[in-house]
């Protein structure tokens, strides 16, 4: 299946993307902070003669540098990086849609709300609700109940139309496959034939 491993590489290459996003983001939120961290420490200088100055210079030369960053950044790619990662991380937030696109794909189809409201807040979700409940009064540590995570399901992701959902539950249905084929030729010999081991 060559198509499925075109796709995952291109995918794995968009979480790539993401990840240096994140550290750009990350990058310019530094160096606001190393420009404040030098402002405390300019100050702090006062009694030393010509350090101030020096201080003072290092922090208007970060200052602007993170200025100039941010503002490139955000006016060149943050917002059309942004929708991508989300909507290839199908986490596209609301209030970010007004790309056209993510009424389609990214995982906030309508049904697909309707479908995570229910699974929260309907019968089921109340259940899970109760039964958090009943552990935590007789002591036992319950994890918090996740967030529905469209990824996580072929059948979720394909309904939202979550393409790495997809991808990633078709990818993992077919190393299953592998695995029992490889169970059935290998360990079924050592097991006297029992398919059940498998």
């Amino acid at each position: 299946m060559k198509w499925l491993d075109d796709i995952k590489q291109f995918l794995d290459q968009s979480q790539e993307i993401c990840r240096i996003k994140q550290t750009v983001t990350g990058t310019v939120g530094v160096l606001y902070l190393l420009t404040s961290k030098l402002e405390v420490i300019k100050n702090s200088l006062a009694l030393v003669p010509g350090a101030q100055a020096s201080a003072e210079a290092l922090r208007v030369g970060t200052c602007n540098t993170a200025e100039i960053t941010h503002e490139t950044y955000q006016t060149t790619m943050f917002d059309v990086l942004d929708k991508y990662c989300m909507i290839s991380n199908c986490q596209l937030e609301s209030g970010k849609d007004d790309w056209g696109i993510s009424q389609i794909v990214g995982g906030q189809a309508p049904w697909c709300k309707e479908a995570e409201q229910y699974l929260t807040s309907g019968s089921l979700g109340k259940t899970l609700s109760a039964a958090q409940g009943y552990k935590q009064k007789a002591g036992v540590p319950n994890p918090q109940i996740q967030a529905l995570n469209v990824k996580d399901s072929l059948v979720l992701s394909s309904a939202c139309f979550c393409l790495p959902g997809i991808i990633n539950n078709i990818e993992k249905h077919r190393q299953l496959e592998c695995r029992y084929a490889t169970c059935l030729l290998r360990d079924v010999k050592r097991c006297q034939g029992k398919r059940l081991f498998c």
